[in-house]
């Protein structure tokens, strides 16, 4: 049976993974640089818009039906992004 501990950890990293999918959208819409920039961050932004929605397919399954390993492998997935995110963050500050 899926701990209630792990399953509140698996929805805060969600909400993180949403948050971060939020400033993407945002950028993406506000983005004021060349039109191939736009459309590339429109790109990226659908394709985050669509990760979300698998992570809350994959999440909401896996505590509807107590999985444990499903949560486990939901937090791994949800934990790519916002990993890639600091790389990309501490090579810009490198550069």
């Amino acid at each position: 049976m899926a701990d209630s501990k792990l399953v509140k950890i698996a929805w805060r990293v969600y909400a993180v993974d949403a948050g971060l999918g939020a400033l993407l959208i945002i950028a993406a819409l506000t983005d004021s640089g060349d039109a191939a920039g736009r459309g590339l961050a429109q790109v990226y932004a659908v394709g985050c818009v669509i990760a979300l929605l698998g992570f809350a397919v994959v999440l909401g399954l896996s505590t509807i039906l107590k999985s444990t390993i499903g949560l486990w492998i939901s937090i791994v997935l949800m934990l790519v992004p916002p990993v890639l995110y600091l790389i990309g963050v501490v090579q810009m500050l490198m550069d």
